[in-house]
């Protein structure tokens, strides 16, 4: 989970549920095979880090529903349909989203139906707004995503939209459908944040001594998070995609932050945290085709209590300060 309109800060609380304790990801495979008996994530999916997810889904098995079609992209890890049913009223869906099933304890007895030994779909959430379902590949410790948002007037509908782009999701691992980016030498695609961006560096910001580090499982996203006192803290650096950065509201500034123009967001909050974005376009992104103006981009985002905005902005303009030299010229 545009990279930072409202919608997208919704969609980035349950991306960065998609990050864990882990260091690296699973090993790189060729181009997923046809499920044949037990499947396992490397014979499914192929390497992690270059899956194309919108090549799991298909706009057509929505129609029962509305009027579907690809949005502007907000993250390399999910692909993001909006399924119009009515003025005022449509479904957000998000299909790919990738977590460690360990880190995972609501998906526990939540099992809706096996699809092979190793393989077989949980349901994930399920309210008034939001529904999500999961494929889960046991033996990798891994679970893939479908989360259907409601926006507008209320809808019965959620569910059974998620169902079938769940349904969707497996059909595709089946007939061996899932395709691959092949990003440009100078793309953000290819690099992982975890690798770019130094513990000690983090620790160093006020508030942050104590951060654990936690990576995900595509590669795209790292997270550092620690608390002070029932306060949630994290630093999350991430490469993306979606429109070229911009200020959302008038505390929004464009600086360049070491040679790179860059977008300055702040989120102010009555109640803890408060948020300060920092966001750096990078090179055109061709994904999906029917959206125009799409591009990479890298972000620091910094949560910490809501007096301390100001040292939270400080810190995110640190992250971005050193990470920046170490990108691909845009």
């Amino acid at each position: 989970m545009a990279r930072w309109a409202p919608l997208a800060l919704v969609f980035l609380v349950a991306l960065l549920g998609g990050c864990s304790a882990r260091v690296g990801g699973l090993p790189v495979a060729e181009k997923g095979v046809a499920i044949e008996g037990p499947a396992t994530a490397l014979d499914a999916l192929g390497e992690l880090t270059t899956i194309d997810p919108c090549s799991l889904t298909d706009l057509t098995v929505f129609d029962d529903f509305g009027t579907a079609e690809f949005e502007t992209p907000s993250s390399l890890d999910y692909c993001t349909v909006a399924v119009a049913q009515s003025p005022g009223q449509s479904v957000w869906v998000a299909v790919g989203e990738l977590s460690w099933l360990s880190e995972r304890p609501d998906v526990v007895g939540q099992k809706l139906e096996d699809i092979s030994e190793e393989l077989y779909t949980v349901q994930t959430s399920k309210d008034s707004t939001s529904c999500a379902q999961g494929l889960v590949f046991a033996e990798e410790d891994l679970l893939l995503e479908v989360t259907s948002t409601m926006y507008g007037s209320p809808s019965d509908h959620h569910c059974e939209i998620t169902q079938v782009g769940m349904e969707q999701v497996v059909a595709t691992i089946e007939q061996d459908g899932v395709e691959h980016r092949s990003p440009e030498p100078d793309s953000l695609v290819g690099l992982d944040p975890c690798e770019l961006v130094d513990d000690a560096a983090v620790r160093a910001l006020p508030g942050f001594a104590a951060a654990e580090r936690l990576d995900s499982p595509g590669g795209h996203q790292c997270l550092w998070q620690t608390y002070a006192g029932d306060v949630e803290l994290r630093v999350h650096v991430a490469f993306e995609a979606g429109l070229v950065p911009a200020a959302y509201n008038d505390d929004g500034n464009a600086e360049p932050i070491a040679g790179r123009s860059s977008v300055m967001n702040r989120f102010e909050s009555v109640s803890s945290p408060a948020i300060c974005l920092v966001e750096t376009g990078h090179i055109p992104f061709p994904e999906p085709e029917e959206v125009p103006g799409v591009v990479e981009v890298a972000s620091v985002t910094v949560w910490v209590p809501a007096a301390q905005l100001d040292m939270g902005c400080q810190s995110a303009k640190a992250v971005a300060t050193a990470l920046w030299p170490k990108l691909p010229p845009a």
